[in-house]
């Protein structure tokens, strides 16, 4: 039996974040029902690029989950999504601040008719506040929360590499969940959640950014930071061949056996003070710049001080450390043949590894049997698939 068997959720997310928190939800084996808008369907089914004919985005994020196609903007449809939240243990939906009421969906609607529900709701800015009826995107939310600010180098900010707030999102919305349960299990209330994708960036940043800017009581510039650019021991080091190698060596005895191993003994004191930045910086960039990356990789193969390559997206899929976690796996589609998906995060003694137990599903591919298990006859399924509320 998996950890989350025999648990429902509701999903009314579609893009990123909230059905990333539904795919981890899905391996651990909650029934993942996903609510789509007849014909339309969540948008990454048609986002390209594309990977077996659909949405290579869909295609990572939507194994395990069942799909049903229901129009929420009709009364039918709303009144067959109450019958289905009846018995669902979760709902989660990511709709601007508001509009949930609007469809009449929303927590104090699905609460009278299951009290117990764990309704969470994943957004931008969160369900109050100045910015709450804002539009945003994941680097919207990385600029308010003053992580741009804090990336790049003397040039200006960077796009991070990877959508963090979204990603960050739906991992939040994940623990927000499981404690929402967990409450439920112990004294049989639910609860309503508000997650906020710019709340959990700004926590995240001020675990190190802030902290340190309380500490010094100054605002931190880019490349003042502890871990944004300042030590010349936790830093990044263009190579010969103009790649790019990363040393983090913070510890002194990371640090010690760093300098022994380029026999530079006479950087090893002082080598975290301000003053001595500056110096050592302008030594390793010298050091650095005098080798290619792989000669400097065979340098340190044995080595252990915290010093590792700047891979392609290419040389990465290839690591020897992701293939032996099994992070990419092949799963098998009888209709399309083997079909590349990312695995869970974490391992477990009690999960499927991979844990792949269905693919992606169709647009309403669910819908009939998702419907005949509320009651519906097969006539009644008919006469609502030719309203078009399924």
């Amino acid at each position: 039996m998996l950890p989350l068997e025999g648990y429902k959720i509701l999903d009314l997310t579609q893009r990123l974040p909230g059905p990333l928190c539904t795919l981890i939800l899905a391996d651990m084996g909650m029934d993942v029902i996903k609510i789509e808008e007849p014909k339309r369907g969540d948008f990454t089914r048609s986002m390209p690029p594309f990977y077996n004919n659909q949405g290579a985005l869909f295609v990572f994020l939507n194994r395990n989950k069942r799909s049903i196609a229901l129009d929420l903007k009709s009364m039918a449809g709303r009144e067959i999504f109450l019958k289905m939240a009846a018995t669902a243990d979760v709902v989660l939906e990511g709709s601007k601040p508001g509009f949930m009421q609007t469809l009449k969906v929303d927590y104090e609607e699905v609460k009278k008719v299951n009290p117990g529900v764990v309704y969470c709701s994943l957004s931008g800015y969160g369900q109050d506040g100045p910015y709450r009826d804002r539009a945003g995107h994941d680097l919207n939310y990385n600029a308010i929360a003053g992580i741009l600010a804090m990336t790049g180098n003397e040039a200006g900010p960077a796009l991070p590499g990877l959508l963090l707030a979204d990603v960050a999102g739906g991992l939040a919305a994940v623990i927000a969940i499981m404690m929402g349960l967990l409450h439920k299990e112990k004294t049989g209330h639910g609860q309503y959640v508000d997650v906020s994708m710019f709340d959990v960036l700004f926590s995240w940043f001020s675990l190190t950014n802030v902290a340190q800017s309380i500490a010094l009581d100054k605002p931190l510039l880019r490349e003042e930071g502890a871990f944004t650019g300042k030590l010349a021991c936790y830093q990044m080091y263009r190579t010969k061949d103009d790649q790019y190698v990363t040393l983090g060596s913070l510890e002194q005895k990371f640090w010690n056996q760093f300098c022994a191993s380029i026999d530079r003994e006479d950087l090893r004191d002082g080598y975290l003070e301000d003053e001595r930045q500056p110096y050592l910086k302008e030594e390793l960039r010298q050091m650095f710049a005098s080798k290619e990356k792989d000669e400097w990789m065979n340098l340190f193969a044995d080595k252990d001080f915290c010093f590792e390559p700047v891979k392609s997206v290419k040389e990465s899929l290839s690591d020897i450390q992701v293939l032996a976690r099994k992070l990419i796996f092949e799963a098998c589609d009888s209709s399309k043949g083997s079909m590349k998906q990312i695995n869970l995060p974490f391992k477990s003694s009690v999960l499927n590894d991979p844990p792949y137990y269905s693919k992606p599903p169709l647009l309403g591919e669910h819908t009939e049997s998702i419907m005949l298990e509320l009651g519906f006859s097969p006539k009644e399924i008919e006469q609502y698939s030719d309203k078009g509320v399924v």
